[in-house]
Formats: C-alpha cells, structure tokens, sequence
C-alpha cells in the first residue's frame, strides 16, 4: 500500500554487480540470487519518479533516476525491505550558489560512513546519487569528496536521526569547491602573498600554488597557517613527498597551523620512502590539523631510532618535534601486498597520528582512521606495530589523546605483531628520556590478524613498554608512566593456527619498569582471545605482563608500581591454549625486584575455560588480581577482586580469589572474596 513498483531487467557482467544492489526484491519477494532475476524495487508514492524514464538495464547496480529532493536527511518511505538489513540514501548536492551538481558532471563520490570509506562511481550518469549504508545510530556526520567534471567538492552530511535497516533516506548535502593538488601535474609554487612568516603574521596557505611554494621552500622556524581545505591526488609513481627527508628534501622544521583545515585525498610515499604521511618527518610544530585522507606507505625500511624502520602516519610518518591537537579520519596502512622479510633489527611503525615518534611530544590528538599493520616475515626478531596515535615511540610524550578508529596488527612469523589503541611499542630513549603516557583513552575496536605462528600483543593504550637500555645508559628521570588513561574498546586477537605467545590487555599488553596508575579498562573492554594451536595466553584487565627489575639494578634503587587502578571487564582466556595466566588486573607479575601493586579492584568475571584443548598438557592460572606471581620481590597490598573466577576444564588449573599461583609474593589485603 501507499507506494509505486518498478520492475527492471538486471544485465550485469559480474557478480559484484548483483552485491551492490540492496532492497531489491524478486517478483516473487525473494532475495536476488541469480543474474538472471528480475529485480522488483519499492518506491514510496510520494516520491516524483518518472516511471517511463526507469526501463533498461540497471547502471552497476544502481537504479538511474531524475528526481531532485530538498530538506534535510529524512524518510521517503515507512516501507521495508523486507529481509534486508541495509538502507538506502539519496543524495543531492548543492553548491554555495545553490544550484546542484548535475547532469552529466560527477564522476565519482566518496563517502566516509562510520569510519568505513565508501565510493560510488557515478559514469557521469546522473544528478543523484544512492548509498547503500548499514544501519546506525543517529547524531553522527558523513563527509563527501564529490568529483566533477569540473573540479572538486567536499561537504557533510549531519544524521541527527537513526538510520534504519530496510529503509529509504534523502538529503542535500551542501558543498564547497575543494583546492585540488595533483602530483601528476603540480602547480607553479607561487609565494602566498599575505603574511611575513613571523608568528603574529604566518604566511597564509589559500591556493594549490600556495601550497607548491610551502612544499617546496618551507624554513625551518618560520611560521605558515592553512587557509583553504585541500585536495591531494598523488599516486605510487608520483608520490606525496613534503617534508620526507631524502635526497633535497629536508625534515620539516616549522611551524603550522592547520587552522582547523583538512587534508583529503589520497597520500603515497612510493617505492622506497620509510616514511610516509602528509609531513614524511617533522621537527618542528604542526598543530590543529585534520587529515582525512587515505595514508599508503611503501614498507620500505632504512637506518631509524636505531633500528631497520619505517613509520606510516597520518599527520607525520616519523615525529620528533611537536604535535598538537591534530586529528584523521580516513586510513593508515602500507600498500597492499607489502611486506618486509629477511632482515635483521626491524620494527614498523603504523600510526593514526603518527608512525613514530622520537622523543616528541603529541598532546591532544584523535583518530578515527582504521589503522592496519605491515607484515614482516623471515626476520630476525622484528616488530611490527600499529597503534591509534603513535605506532613506535622511543621516548616522548603522549598526553590528552583519544583512538576510536579500527586497529588491526600486521602479521609476523619471526618476532612481536603489537596493536593498541594509543601507543603500540615504546622505549625509553637511549639518553635515558623516559616516556609519558597520560590522559589517554582508547574507544576502538583493537585486534591481531588470523596468522601461522608469532608473538601477538594487543591492548586498549599501550601494546609493550620498556625502561630497558640496550647501551647500559642511565636512569636519571624515573620510570617510564602510564596514568589516568581508560580504555573502553573490545580487544580481540585471532585464531592462530600454529605457536603462539599472546599478550591481550585492557591498558597494556606487556610492560617492564613502567609505573602504571589511576587506569580504568571499562565494562566493554573486553578481552576476546582467538583460538590457538598452541602456546601461552597471559591476559588481564589492566596488564598482560607486568615486570619488574629483571636484572636487579640495586643501585639505582629501581622499583616498578601499579596504582589505584580497576577493571570492570569479563577477562576470559583461550578456549585452546595450552598454558594461560588470567588475571583481573594482571594476567602475570612477571620477575622482577621490587614490584608494588596496590588498591586497585577487579570486579569483572575472570575465567580461562580451555574446554577445545587436546593436548598433552595444559596448565591455567586464575586469579581475580593476578593469574601468577611469579617475583619473590612483589607485593600487593590492599587489593579486591569481586569477580567470579572460573578454571580450566582441561589439564592443571589453579585458581584464586587474589592469586592463581604465587611464588614468594606477598599479600596484603583488606577484603578478601573467594
């Protein structure tokens, strides 16, 4: 009732044709299975179609139509698809002038919808256009790249209302021309001709041939300010190369103020830069910035941090100045098919933010990028890591940062595969400056790939953190911190078909000579372990590991604390493991001298249920502060677990209240719950 049908013949190539079209129905209400259904479309009767303009062939799955809508996002029809959990949303766009974007002009629209990127290619074809989207809550913005004939267009798109499986959507979207910088075909740098390049007068940034100029002939400790939003077009055979630090191209070493502007588009290093973001290194200041934009490294490596290293970021592929209050959204990643292999002291960075950072500072960033490590395969003890702000930081700070973005590790089959939400390896630096992580928090959803084997660690802030000095240097400034950070995101790691070592955490997978306090891993962190062939599972709602002194610096007087924290997560290990250390807090107190945990609380239920193991043994310990203790220089003083704690059904399982295991632990508790 209340809605008009249109019947069309479907004569597509391909398969992928038939996936791209949703809310269609066979004349007999079924599904589309075959390519040679006839398609049947509802259409409410309100809507100004031309029936007789509809006949012929579907355009890749997309129904062609002349209708104009105006108004914001709302409901054309109350009517479902029935059996189909996708929506549908017409789009028109309308430029400053308010006259659309039509006719024969758009080639292709990009939209970034709940962090996934969706183009839709137009052929020139028509004035609107249809999204095909999953439902979603309201209260959210998609941002849109129109391209035309004619030039470039961004605009957004406010939803204020849900967006409901089966159903029919319209909206204008108002658009602005975008500055379009094409590496194929670049500009003639032209100086800006407003500003001097001194603080109080920045030189102002407003054309592509700005832009050329500041790529080309930027200063170090001179002064630029974005006016404009810009378009990067760059490709792997002319690359995005501002500020990479090869060849005549020097670090950047200024200072920018991205003055809120955003950076779209896409950003290649090609072939053999290690480093890649729309600065490649930065030494001097680059502040409130957005890039929204696809970030594609080669995974090239070369001489970094003291390592064989490359770092992918957004913002900045190596850091070692400052970053403030920059953000991304779109995606950070190497090129498909990338891997490094056969080498020796290699470790890759991936980043929202930044790649890596070298004792720089990053204070108040965001990510909403999916972030996705690179593979490294056949090396000798590598690793590689992907983070929401920062993927490998040797010294520095990390303060006031936020990740909801997709975080995904690269895959290893020689060494450590790391991704967390904020920061995903760290060291401290070899001049002995330690790293500060404070007031982070951490959304996302952060999990390790499906592998054959390999070192996996995935956490909510931190994947692994080390005081240790590979030169014997000194430490003259404390340990190294992680306070005030929460984490609210599922931490997931994959199935692993062969050997495995697995370090899962609501704050951070594995840390050494790091003082952790005041962290919360949320009621929906939670932590899902993958299924392995073999190996061991430590995971907890605060730390996987946590280690102390291992080689007992007596001297220099070292002791390692974990402080006031709490978790409120389920903390469940392997259902195939063969040794687990679950913990509500620490999965294990690792060796160590003078390790310190006190009034933290764990009211999340702790179990390492392994009922699919078929081993020859199996070993799970389970407690509601730690699964072992295994240092005979620990204490833990005025802790509580009101968790449930459940053992293995399979093998050896010890099982605590406080401890699983203890080897010379002392505890001292205010309540105990058993």
């Amino acid at each position: 009732e209340g809605v008009v049908v249109a019947t069309f013949e479907q004569t597509p190539d391909t398969e992928d044709a038939v996936n791209l079209f949703y809310g269609a129905l066979t004349d007999d209400g079924e599904d589309v299975k075959s390519l040679d259904d006839t398609y049947t479309i509802i259409y409410p009767s309100s809507a100004p179609l031309d029936l007789s303009s509809q006949s012929g062939a579907l355009d890749e799955g997309l129904v062609r139509m002349t209708a104009t809508y105006s108004g914001k996002l709302e409901d054309i029809s109350s009517v479902d698809f029935t059996g189909h959990q996708t929506s549908i949303i017409k789009l028109a766009f309308k430029k400053e002038d308010e006259t659309f974007i039509g006719g024969t002009n758009i080639v292709k629209v990009e939209a970034e919808y709940q962090g996934d990127i969706i183009e839709i290619n137009a052929n020139n074809s028509r004035e609107e256009i249809y999204m095909f989207v999953n439902p979603a809550s309201g209260n959210h913005t998609v941002d849109f790249i129109v391209k035309t004939t004619g030039g470039n267009y961004k605009g957004q798109l406010n939803v204020t209302k849900d967006i409901e499986p089966g159903k029919y959507y319209r909206a204008n979207v108002d658009v602005s021309e975008l500055n379009t910088y094409s590496t194929v075909n670049p500009p003639i740098p032209v100086m800006p001709n407003k500003g001097s390049g001194t603080e109080q007068y920045p030189f102002l940034i407003e054309t592509t041939a700005h832009l050329r100029w500041f790529f080309e002939y930027y200063t170090p400790y001179e002064f630029y300010q974005l006016e404009s939003d810009f378009l990067i077009e760059s490709t792997k055979d002319a690359p995005w190369l501002l500020g990479v630090g090869t060849g005549v191209i020097p670090p950047f070493s200024g200072i920018l103020n991205g003055n809120g502007k955003t950076i779209y588009g896409t950003i290649y290093a090609g072939d053999s830069n290690p480093v890649c973001g729309f600065v490649g290194i930065n030494q001097g200041v680059i502040r409130n910035l957005n890039v929204s934009a696809k970030i594609v490294g080669s995974g090239a490596v070369t001489s970094l941090l003291g390592y064989n290293a490359s770092g992918i970021g957004a913002v900045a592929g190596l850091n070692y100045g400052v970053l403030e209050n920059c953000s991304s959204n779109g995606s950070v990643s190497a090129e498909e098919g990338a891997v490094v292999s056969s080498m020796s002291n290699v470790i890759v960075g991936v980043g929202g933010v930044a790649g890596a950072n070298l004792g720089g500072n990053i204070i108040n960033c965001s990510n909403s990028a999916s972030v996705t490590g690179v593979d490294i395969y056949n090396c000798s003890g590598p690793w590689t890591s992907a983070a929401g702000i920062v993927g490998v930081t040797i010294g520095g700070q990390i303060g006031d940062c936020t990740n909801d973005g997709d975080i995904v590790s690269g895959k290893t089959n020689s060494g450590e595969s790391v991704a967390s939400g904020i920061l995903g390896f760290g060291k401290r630096m070899y001049d002995g400056l330690d790293i500060a992580i404070d007031g982070c928090v951490n959304l996302g959803l952060v999990s390790t790939v499906d592998s054959d084997g390999g070192y996996y660690i995935a956490a909510g802030i931190v994947g692994y953190l080390t005081d240790y000095l590979d030169n014997g240097g000194s430490m003259t400034d404390g340990n190294s911190r992680i306070t005030n950070c929460e984490n609210g995101g599922e931490i997931r790691t994959g199935t692993v078909s062969g050997s495995v070592n697995v370090k899962v955490a609501g704050i951070i997978g594995s840390s050494w000579i790091v003082d952790i306090a005041n962290c919360t891993n949320r009621a929906n962190g939670v932590l899902n372990i993958g299924r392995i062939s073999s190996g061991d599972v430590y995971a907890g709602g605060i730390a996987g590991m946590f280690g102390g002194d291992e080689f007992n610096l007596d001297a220099l007087d070292v002791s390692t604390t974990m402080s006031n924290c709490a978790n409120y997560a389920a903390v469940k290990g392997s259902a195939s493991a063969s040794i687990q250390y679950i913990g509500g807090i620490i999965g294990e107190i690792r060796t160590g001298k003078k390790i310190i945990v006190t009034l933290c609380v764990n009211s999340g239920n702790v179990s390492a249920d392994n009922y699919e193991y078929t081993g020859d043994e199996s070993y799970s310990l389970v407690g509601g502060i730690s699964g072992l203790n295994n240092s005979g220089w620990a204490s833990v003083y005025n802790c509580q677990n009101s968790g449930a704690i459940t053992g293995a059904k399979v093998g050896c399982s010890l099982v605590g209240g406080i401890t699983g295991a203890n080897v010379g632990l002392k505890v001292y508790s205010l309540e105990k719950y058993y």
